[in-house]
This record gives C-alpha cells, sequence and structure tokens, in this order.
C-alpha cells in the first residue's frame, strides 16, 4: 500500500481515538463477544482473515447500523460500480483527471463512485461493453472479476494450461487466460472440485479472497486435483482427463495400472475401450516444467452390468444408451429405467444437445427469449443456449414449443448446426422414397445419412416425420461423436424394364464427405454419375452383375457387386401383389397379412417401415402383432429376391378404437 494511504489511515485513526476519548462518559461502546470489526463476521468465519483486512486497510468498512454497529453483508453479490470502488481503493487512490464528462453513457458525472468507475477505464482495467455502457448496476462474475485482477496485477506473462483444469471452464472460453492465472496463483479459490463457476456473481466475502490473494499470492504447490476416475463399460469407449494445480505449465502424465484397452496421453488424457470387467487402482504421476512432481491413486471400475433396468446387454443398441450414461447426457430417471421408446420432447433434446457440447458457459438471459418458455422453467437454461447458439431457434411466432416431439427431420437439422454447419452439397437425386429434394431439411437428411449418424434408412426411407425416441437420440450422438467408416449401404438394385426410363441412388455412409461413385458391368443404355446415380433407358433385357466402388475424401474406397435385371415389359419384372391390408383394433391381435410378390428369382425377404405400433413385417412377409395405437398411415414395404432385385410398394393402413 502506498505511503500517503497509511498517513491518511494513521490521520483517521488518531481522528477517532480523540473523538472516544471525548465522549466515553456519555456514550458507550458496543460491546462484541470477539473482535470482529462487524456484527455479522464472526473471528470464526470462513473468511474472517480476508474480511479484517479489507476493513484494516480501508478498502471495505461495511456499513454503519444506527446502533453505531456495522455490518460487512458477506453474502451479498458485488455490483460492478462498487467493485470499481474496492479497486480504486486496493491500488491506493491514485491520482488521475477525473473526466468532467462521463466515459460511459449510463453513469452520470454525480453518480456515487463515479471517480472509481472513471480510473477504472482511465487505467486500462475495464472499458465497459462495445454499447459505452459500464452497467454500474450489473453483478459482477467470476470469470469477469478474474480478468480484472489480472490487469490490476500488471496483465503478468503467463501461459495458460493446453488443459483446462476446470470441469466447467474450456480453454476457447473469454477469460479463459485470466481465470487459470487467477487459480495457480492462488488468487481465487472454489476451484479444488474441479469447477471454477465462471459465471457465478462475486459475493463480498468472495471480493476480500480474491482481494487478499491478489496482495498476499501464494503458488500453489503441484497437486492431483482428480479424485476417482468416472466408471467404464466394457467395449464402450472411455474418456477421462486428468487434471493437476500449481506447479509450473506444460504437465506431463504418466499412469499405472490401467485397466485393459485404456491408455493415457502425456496431455492426462485416458481413452479407449475397456475390455474386461473390474476394479483398478491406477497411480497417476503429473510432472510440471521444473521436474517437481505429484502423483494419487485412483480408483477405476469397469462393469459389463447395463445402467439401466429396462436396457439389457444384448439391446440392438445398448452400446449408445450405455454411453449416453457415460457421458452424463442422460443417466435416466431416479427409477433406474431409461425408457429408450419414449419420444424425445424439444425441451428434453435441448437438454441433450447442451451436454452433449459440454455444458458450455454462456450468459443465461434473465427474460426468456421464447413466448411460451418461462425462466423458471425446467430445462430454461438449455432452451435459451439453443437459440443463443444457433442450432433451434423455434418458430417464426416467438414459440418453442417445448413439449413437442421432436421429428427426424429437425433432429437432423440440429445435428447439421451442432457439427457447425459443415460443408456439404446433397445428392441431386434423393436418397429416401419419402423426402423430395425440395423438402425442408432434405440436406441436412441427407447429411446425418451420409456421414453415417441416422439409422433407419437402409430401405430407402428416411421417415422423416416420425418422432425421435430415447433410443434413437442416443444413436444420433453416439454415432455423431464416433464417425464410422466408409460402408456401401445398398444391399440391391430395384429391377428394370426395357425402353422404360431408370433411375435409382446409390447409398454410401460413414467415412469423409464427399463420396465418388463408379461402376462397371452396367446394362446397356444407363450409366452412373459421380454423386452415385444410375439413370437411362436400358435398350435389352437380361440380368447384369454390376460392380459398384465409392470413394471418400480421404481416399477410402469400397467395392460391391449387385444384380441388376431388366424385365422385357412390366408384366415379367418383379412387383409386389399386395395392395391391401386389414383394418386393426386397438389392444387386440390382429387378423394378420402376408404379402406377396411375383416375377422373383429365388428366395424373398420383406422389410418395412412406417407399420402400425404393436406390429411387425418379418422376414418371410408376415405381418403379426397387436395394434397399441389407434391411427392411420402409409406403410413402405420392400422385397428383395435370391438376385438382390428389389421392389416396393405403399399401402395404406388403419386401426380403429375398440
Amino acid at each position: 500500500m502506498t505511503n500517503s494511504r497509511q498517513r491518511q489511515r494513521r490521520g483517521v485513526f488518531a481522528l477517532l481515538v480523540a473523538i472516544l476519548l471525548a465522549s466515553i462518559s456519555l456514550v458507550s461502546t458496543p460491546a462484541h463477544a470477539d473482535d470482529s470489526p462487524f456484527t455479522d463476521v464472526s473471528t470464526s468465519h470462513r473468511y474472517f482473515k480476508e474480511i479484517q483486512w479489507m476493513y484494516d486497510q480501508g478498502i471495505s468498512t461495511g456499513w454503519t447500523l444506527d446502533d453505531g454497529t456495522r455490518e460487512y453483508r458477506p453474502d451479498e453479490p458485488v455490483a460492478r460500480d462498487a467493485m470499481a470502488a474496492f479497486f480504486y481503493r486496493f491500488r491506493g487512490e491514485p491520482t488521475f483527471p477525473v473526466p468532467t464528462t462521463s466515459p460511459f453513457n449510463d453513469v452520470s458525472t454525480s453518480q456515487q463512485f463515479f471517480k472509481e468507475m472513471a480510473w477504472m477505464k482511465d487505467a486500462g482495467i475495464s472499458s465497459g461493453w462495445s454499447d459505452g455502457t459500464f452497467r454500474p448496476f450489473n453483478q459482477t462474475a467470476r470469470d469477469a472479476m478474474s480478468a480484472f485482477m489480472y490487469r490490476v496485477a500488471g496483465e503478468p506473462a503467463y501461459t495458460p494450461p493446453a488443459v483446462s483444469p476446470f470441469d466447467d471452464v474450456t480453454t476457447t472460453q473469454q477469460f479463459y487466460k485470466e481465470m487459470a492465472w487467477a487459480f495457480d496463483t492462488g488468487v481465487a479459490n472454489n476451484a479444488d472440485d474441479g469447477t471454477f463457476e465462471p459465471l457465478e456473481p462475486v459475493t463480498r466475502e468472495m471480493m476480500a479472497v480474491f482481494m487478499y490473494g491478489l496482495e498476499h499470492p501464494v503458488a500453489r504447490e503441484l497437486t492431483v486435483q482428480s479424485a476417482d476416475l468416472p466408471a467404464g463399460l466394457v467395449g464402450v469407449n472411455y474418456t477421462a482427463t486428468l487434471r493437476a494445480s500449481g506447479g509450473k505449465q506444460p504437465f506431463t502424465w504418466s499412469a499405472t495400472g490401467l485397466p485393459a484397452g485404456l491408455t493415457i496421453a502425456d496431455d492426462g488424457v485416458i481413452t479407449g475401450q475397456p475390455s474386461a470387467t473390474g476394479n483398478s487402482t491406477v497411480q497417476v504421476k503429473v510432472t510440471d516444467a521444473n521436474g517437481k512432481t505429484a502423483s494419487a491413486s485412483l480408483q477405476l471400475k469397469v462393469t459389463q452390468e447395463s445402467p439401466f433396468s429396462d436396457v439389457p446387454l444384448d439391446h440392438p443398441y445398448y452400446k449408445e444408451i450405455a454411453w449416453m450414461n457415460s457421458a452424463g447426457i442422460s443417466t435416466g430417471w431416479s427409477d433406474g429405467t431409461f425408457r429408450p421408446s419414449e419420444p424425445v420432447a424439444r425441451d428434453a433434446m435441448a437438454a441433450f444437445f447442451y451436454r452433449f457440447q459440454g455444458e458450455p458457459a454462456f450468459t443465461v438471459p434473465t427474460t426468456s427469449p421464447f413466448n411460451d418458455v418461462s425462466t423458471s422453467q425446467q430445462f430454461f437454461k438449455e432452451m435459451a443456449w439453443m437459440k443463443q447458439s444457433g442450432i433451434s431457434t423455434g418458430w417464426s411466432d416467438g414459440t418453442f414449443r417445448p413439449f413437442n416431439e421432436t421429428a427426424r427431420d429437425a433432429m437432423s437439422a440440429f445435428m447439421y448446426r451442432a457439427a457447425g454447419n459443415p460443408s456439404y452439397a446433397p445428392p441431386a437425386v434423393s436418397l429416401f422414397y419419402d423426402v423430395a429434394t425440395t423438402q425442408q431439411f432434405y440436406k441436412e437428411m441427407s447429411w446425418v445419412y451420409q456421414k453415417g449418424v441416422a439409422n433407419n434408412a437402409d430401405d430407402g426411407t428416411f421417415d422423416p416425420f416420425d418422432s425421435v425416441t430415447r433410443e434413437m437420440m442416443a444413436v444420433f450422438m453416439y454415432r455423431l461423436a464416433h464417425p464410422s467408416e466408409l460402408t456401401i449401404q445398398s444391399t440391391g438394385l430395384p429391377g428394370g424394364v426395357k425402353d422404360v426410363a431408370y433411375e435409382t441412388p446409390l447409398r454410401a455412409s460413414g467415412g469423409v464427405l464427399p463420396f465418388t461413385w463408379a461402376a462397371t458391368g452396367l446394362p446397356a443404355g444407363l450409366t452412373i454419375s459421380s454423386q452415385g446415380v444410375i439413370s437411362g433407358i436400358p435398350t435389352a433385357a437380361g440380368t447384369s452383375s454390376v460392380k459398384l466402388t465409392v470413394t471418400d475424401a480421404s481416399g477410402t474406397s469400397e467395392t460391391i457387386t449387385l444384380s441388376l435385371r431388366v424385365a422385357a415389359d412390366s408384366g415379367s419384372a418383379l412387383q409386389i401383389t399386395t395392395t391391401s391390408v386389414p383394418i386393426g383394433v386397438v389392444n387386440a391381435t390382429y387378423p394378420g397379412a402376408t404379402f406377396a410378390a411375383k416375377n422373383g428369382v429365388g428366395q424373398l425377404s420383406w422389410s418395412a417401415t412406417g407399420v402400425p405400433a404393436g406390429l411387425t413385417l418379418s422376414t418371410d412377409g408376415k405381418l403379426t402383432g397387436t395394434p397399441s395405437r389407434v391411427g392411420q398411415g402409409t406403410m413402405t414395404v420392400q422385397v428383395r429376391d435370391g438376385e438382390g432385385v428389389r421392389a416396393s410398394s405403399q399401402i395404406n393402413w388403419v386401426v380403429n378404437a375398440a
């Protein structure tokens, strides 16, 4: 502290003593059970030392009550104007040219703490917002406070860690460097659990801790912060990041005793797929740039028990659902269930995406951006983030419709935006029988399919308006996080007819977009485009063996050979002859239907999409089950013969109430 401020305090102290001696016979001094200057801060308060120091230095003397006692109000948030006053006093109330006009359009020259706020700008500690405001009554968040502290300290040379020491702060986040500095130098507290809480308001007791730490820096000893490691599952991708504090960056990590299938990188990231169950004691060691080391013994449990009672290990999407749990994206309900077949509402969908993206810090609005969502509503923060991040801006009428089910076409759009709106040109001919190239979200649906993110499209349909179930949400997100290898999805080619126009798109997914197709052995009159569309007019009947090759942008290729049969006339082509199915009654055994086709070669194999809830179509063409929902719709039925030739048909269905 400066000599001038010390002299000021000695003068003030002498004056107070004189006044006290003169009036001691008339006024009794308020008695305290302790030596604290504040009635609401006892000597046993966890930050008494820091608050007492603030008082002794004249940085904050609190409030004086009518009875002469003082309050500090330690839990009260610090507004930005008061924060300016604290910093000004902390720096010894330096002399500077106080402006005659305010540098901020929301602060008047007659306002309390005007001088201090003007000094903040003059000193380069806070220049306010780009709109010319200082926002004096806004609460001061911990991230901004770290930045102010760093500037008050003279912006010392500091390289932040390549891996964030905080679970809730990314390395690309605003003020990451300043927050890491504040923690490493011992200025900030409340981070030993792995979080920094960057957007939480700074209370008056926290302000005392920050300032005391800035005045009395204590470099932290190198310490392993990480506690026991998150549990893993056999065969499921695992990721955990070790964290340390103190010492000198950069850190180098090593470990012994990791479960089979897991490895550790120098930056402390443990990855892999556990290959066996068991409990492991992992010895981790971190070495800093000065050669100092710290070690810890951590537990890591690997199981193969399903985390959910309604998702057995043989569930078709067990891996994806288990990953959702281990990644913290969806831990299910308190009763231990995941409810895989339940549709995903838009509010829950927002929560999934927010967690999938690592729960990024952002300024949560105080008023809702949607007229049908309140700020107190469950998942409000997540829905507000969806709008701020541009993943979902809601409808043109200002609604978000949080309880609407999420359709597959909209989910495709959300996935595409979450991936950063990558450059992509969709096929000129739709990959799907039920999606037109002019349809809303056609580009995004094509992208999620070709990227290998979407499922249930290999029969040529996408079911764009079907609701996304929780198990399907798990599949979408798992595949977006774990890109698949290039695979040709087309397993057969539709039959053609001589002298009749023919067109069919080929399907592949995974790899690196875009794809380039080539073919040999096509029937006379047919050609293939680089986008994978076979088209033309066949000039002769017969069966051709067509070799198809797809190559992705990385140069990886896949090849498959399929049959393409051209019939002499339409009457001899493979075609489904069933044109209708019986009407069903909800919750009653369905009468059943058996599909038929003509002109097939060898054994026929059947599949369908869009069937009534509760019914299934077997590979031998039998539609059976018990309808569980009243309604009507259209199902797409597909048949493939022994040569791989395909035909499809759309058939209406009806399920009545009992």
